[in-house]
């Protein structure tokens, strides 16, 4: 079965550009949108099928459990780049790691950073966040976007240390840590939730991201020894034989008596399937303070209208390739649990298959808030107009779309321009279609019409010339190769709705 998509006119989008100054952050409210209170819930490399309801044979994450059966399970959630703060900024940004700047784990976020919960903030959210940064070594500081601050230097600690002062930084001062981390966090991120959140009456977003399952894994007293006895489920890929090897990079199997490899984890002499095991057992708090957040709403009356997402900030190798942790490209280190709870928006019980990233996490949630209205203005000639159905969906949703055959009033103060190829193969009248579109072809004085920071995007292939001109291809207003990049996991879910696997 062969099915054409064909975009033949040029579409003109406002109000989409990053903002420059606080007062940017003020986004417009979708018109009739009730915005929903938010918590998200982020462990730290949690892979993608340690969960009870995915089958492991033997971990138990009911609280997990009842966010899919209750909810909807995102079975292909992957992370841009797997490891902790990379991942982390990516989810705040909502831009891979090479626009963030955040590159590895000790990289501060650029001055002028935007998180979306600044957005949220704007538009009058209580804000709180609890837990790991971890951007920027060891800098505990509060960051831009929350009313509230709970965190604590670097990887933090499962436990207070023995003989080292260490505390927690809570809007800007130094609190001694007293407790197991992942159940703290949880009671002041419910303590605030109760206090001054539920006085305010006003929508509320909570971080709560958790040190746990981080290495060196430590579980809550309760917890410990749950697993003792529990085997490693040896992946196929670890045996050390030349057949395993074959056709891989030598750097791989080398990997295996290092920090990061099964013959010598952590450089330790502890076995990896009691690692295996602690992490397992670290879990299950975790999967208590889901428990505990979701017990509360429904306390309050509260879970109707909140969305509540659970996810890993990237996933692990528990063998694979003889590999332990993340920080390659295999799927077990960038795939990731993602779960996801709304009554008021999503029936009970979904699963998605389409590919989904940690940068969707903030368009997402601020969709969720009804701040994500974007007025669109559509050029084009007669005849050629978009399918009434596509438009009214579109206003449907809070969109303001306008059509109109004048090419500069539909570009006139846009934040952003963009076209497609006008023809597409095998299509029939090309000369007539060419004359009528011609002037619409995305020129420089075009371009002039609009703001002088906009930026020009195109879908790829592009015909220099026809639909635009190489001026503006080629110009400092054109990121369409950083479109291209962006658009990766679009075209991979195109590919399996195009072959009926979605």
């Amino acid at each position: 079965m062969m099915r054409t998509l064909t975009l033949s006119f040029l579409i003109i989008c406002t109000s989409l550009s990053l903002p420059t100054r606080a007062a940017e952050l003020a986004l417009e409210r979708i018109e009739g949108a009730k915005p929903l209170n938010v918590i998200f819930i982020l462990s730290d490399d949690h892979r993608y099928d340690v969960m009870s309801f995915l089958g492991h044979p033997w971990v138990e994450t009911p609280a997990m459990d009842a966010m899919a059966k209750e909810g909807v399970y995102f079975r292909n959630a992957m992370v841009t780049t797997s490891l902790c703060s990379p991942s982390r900024a990516s989810i705040l940004t909502g831009q891979y790691m090479h626009n963030h700047g955040v590159v590895d784990n000790n990289v501060l976020t650029p001055k002028g950073t935007v998180f979306f919960p600044q957005y949220l903030q704007a538009a009058g959210y209580q804000t709180g966040y609890f837990g790991k940064w971890h951007m920027g070594g060891h800098s505990d500081a509060p960051r831009p976007g929350f009313d509230k601050w709970v965190s604590f230097r670097g990887q933090g600690h499962y436990y207070p240390p023995k003989g080292r002062k260490w505390s927690l930084n809570i809007d800007g001062k130094s609190v001694p840590q007293k407790g197991y981390i992942t159940d703290e966090l949880t009671d002041y991120a419910l303590e605030w939730l109760a206090g001054p959140v539920k006085k305010s009456g006003k929508p509320f977003f909570v971080y709560l991201s958790h040190k746990g399952v981080h290495g060196m894994f430590h579980p809550a007293k309760r917890h410990a020894g749950r697993y003792k006895d529990k085997p490693l489920p040896i992946p196929t890929t670890m045996a050390n034989t030349p057949a395993n090897y074959k056709d891989k990079p030598m750097w791989l199997k080398n990997q295996r008596n290092s920090w990061h490899g099964v013959d010598f984890a952590y450089h330790q002499a502890t076995d990896i399937a009691e690692h295996y095991r602690l992490y397992c057992e670290a879990l299950l708090s975790v999967d208590d303070s889901i428990a505990r957040v979701r017990r509360w709403l429904k306390e309050n009356d509260l879970t109707e209208n909140t969305l509540v997402f659970y996810m890993g900030d990237n996933g692990f190798q528990w063998g694979e390739h003889g590999l332990i942790d993340k920080r390659t490209a295999y799927q077990a280190s960038m795939r990731v649990p993602l779960l996801g709870v709304c009554p008021s928006r999503w029936k009970a019980g979904q699963t998605v298959d389409q590919v989904v990233a940690n940068i969707d996490i903030g368009p997402t949630i601020l969709e969720a808030a009804g701040l994500m209205k974007f007025n669109v203005r559509v050029g084009i000639p007669q005849g050629y107009e978009p399918e009434t159905e596509f438009v009214e969906m579109a206003r449907s949703g809070g969109a303001t779309v306008t059509l109109t055959q004048d090419a500069q009033e539909a570009v006139a103060g846009a934040d952003i321009v963009v076209t497609d190829t006008w023809i597409s193969m095998g299509q029939e009248h090309v000369h007539n279609k060419l004359a009528a579109m011609a002037p619409f072809q995305v020129s420089q004085s075009l371009m002039g019409a609009a703001k002088p920071d906009a930026k020009f995007l195109h879908c790829l292939p592009a015909h220099v010339g026809e639909e635009v001109s190489e001026e503006v291809f080629e110009g400092e207003q054109s990121v369409v190769f950083d479109e291209a990049e962006n658009r990766i996991h679009a075209q991979k879910s195109v590919l399996l709705w195009c072959f009926d696997r979605i």
